[in-house]
C-alpha cells in the first residue's frame, strides 16, 4: 500500500508540476515572408529551466503508472524543461515540428482504455521524438493517450515546417483538434479554440464594433494577438525579430521567457525576463546521434547569439538541481515528500537508454 501511495504521488507531481491557473500563456503561428514562424510567451511564477538537447535512437518508457507507453526516439530535439528531463513545456525537433503547452481549465483527458499512456508533459517529448508533422501528431491519438494524474489541465499548440498547425484540446475525454479550415486564427491562449474563435466576431476588424481589449485575460490576449498578426507587413527586420515584436504585444508581468521558432530553417530563438539578449540554436548544427549524450544549457545563462557551443553534458546532479529548485519555487509542490522528488530526479537514469544498449541487454 505504501509503495502504491508513493507511485501515485510521483505521478501526480509529474503530471501536475505546471498546474496552476496562473499559467496563462500565448502562442501563434505567423507567416512572415512566406515562412512559418511560431511564437510563444511562457507565463509562470518561476523562470528557471534547462534547455535539453535530446538524442534520437533512445529507448524510453514513460513516467506513468497506468500502462506506460514505450517508444524509441526517431528525431533529435531541443526542449525547454522546468520540472525535469523528459517533461518539457516547449520544444522543436530536427524536422521542424514545434510544440507549446498552455493551461486550459476545461481540459478533460480520456478515460483509461487499452492505449498506453503518458503524462501531459511527457506527451510533448513523445511527439518531438516520433513525429515530423502536425498530421502525425494527430494520428498518434490512436496509439497513446494522456493520463489524468495530477489534474494538469493543459492544451497544445503544434506547428510544422510546412506551415501546418493545430490547436489540440482534450474535452469531455477526447482529443478535439482545430486545423486547416477549422482554425480561423493560427493561435491560442487559455480558452478552448471554439470559444476563442467565437469571441472574435464582436471586435473591430473582425465583424464587430468592440475595441480590441488591452487587459491580460485569455480572450483579450487572443483578440489582441489576432489583431497584431493581421496587420503584419513586409519588413526588412529579421524574421525572429518580427516574431518577438509580435508576441511581445501580449506579454504579462509573469512572462518568464519568449520563444520564436523559424520552422523551415529549424532555428530556435529565445530571451528571458532576466536576460533580454536574444540567443539562438540552429538544429542543423546540433550533434544529434544516439551515441552522443543528452546535453543541457541553463536558459538564464548570460549569453547572446549562437549558444550551441555552451551546452554541456547532462548529469543527474543537474536534473536534481532543476527539479529541487522548481519544486521549492512552486507552492503546491513544496509539500511533496523528499522520496517522491527523488524518484522524479532518478527517472531518466533507468527509463531512457540508447536503443542498442537496451537490445544488447535483452536475453
Amino acid at each position: 500500500m505504501r509503495r502504491c501511495l508513493v507511485i501515485l504521488l510521483v505521478a501526480c507531481m509529474v503530471a501536475a508540476a505546471p498546474a496552476q491557473t496562473a499559467l496563462a500563456c500565448s502562442a501563434a503561428l505567423l507567416r512572415i515572408a512566406d515562412r512559418p514562424v511560431m511564437v510563444r510567451n511562457y507565463d509562470w511564477h518561476i523562470g528557471n529551466a534547462l534547455l535539453m538537447m535530446n538524442q534520437p535512437g533512445i529507448a524510453k518508457r514513460a513516467l506513468a503508472f497506468d500502462n506506460p507507453a514505450e517508444w524509441t526516439s526517431k528525431y533529435g530535439s531541443i526542449s525547454v524543461n522546468q520540472y525535469g528531463r523528459e517533461l518539457p513545456v516547449d520544444g522543436i525537433n530536427d524536422q521542424g515540428l514545434a510544440i507549446a503547452v498552455l493551461w486550459l481549465d476545461e481540459t478533460e483527458y480520456p478515460a483509461t482504455d487499452e492505449r498506453p499512456s503518458v503524462s501531459p508533459a511527457q506527451w510533448v517529448q513523445y511527439q518531438l521524438d516520433t513525429a515530423k508533422s502536425v498530421e502525425e501528431v494527430l494520428a498518434s491519438d490512436n496509439l497513446i493517450r494522456i493520463n489524468p494524474y495530477g489534474n494538469a489541465k493543459v492544451h497544445y499548440f503544434v506547428s510544422d515546417a510546412t506551415g501546418d498547425c493545430a490547436v489540440i484540446d482534450f474535452l469531455e475525454g477526447r482529443m478535439v483538434a482545430h486545423r486547416g479550415d477549422q482554425l480561423q486564427f493560427d493561435q491560442i491562449t487559455n480558452s478552448t479554440c471554439s470559444e476563442s474563435q467565437g469571441c472574435m466576431v464582436g471586435f473591430e476588424g473582425f465583424g464587430g464594433n468592440d475595441a480590441i481589449p488591452a487587459d491580460t485575460k485569455s480572450l483579450s490576449r487572443y483578440a489582441r494577438l489576432a489583431s497584431v498578426a493581421a496587420k503584419l507587413e513586409t519588413t526588412n527586420k529579421p524574421l525572429h525579430q518580427v516574431g518577438f515584436d509580435t508576441i511581445h504585444q501580449v506579454r504579462q508581468r509573469s512572462t518568464q521567457w519568449q520563444l520564436v521558432y523559424d520552422l523551415k530553417a529549424k532555428k530556435m530563438f529565445f530571451r528571458t525576463m532576466n536576460h533580454s539578449k536574444i540567443r539562438e540554436i540552429e538544429l542543423a548544427e546540433c550533434e544529434f546521434d544516439a551515441e552522443k549524450p543528452t546535453m543541457i544549457l541553463d536558459i538564464e545563462a548570460p549569453l547572446e547569439g549562437d549558444v550551441i557551443g555552451h551546452f554541456r553534458e547532462y548529469s543527474r546532479d543537474a536534473n536534481k538541481s532543476l527539479v529541487e529548485k522548481s519544486v521549492a519555487g512552486t507552492k503546491f509542490a513544496q509539500s511533496f515528500p523528499p522520496a517522491v522528488v527523488q524518484m522524479v530526479i532518478n527517472y531518466p537514469d533507468h527509463a531512457c537508454v540508447p536503443a542498442k544498449t537496451e537490445a544488447a541487454a535483452t536475453p
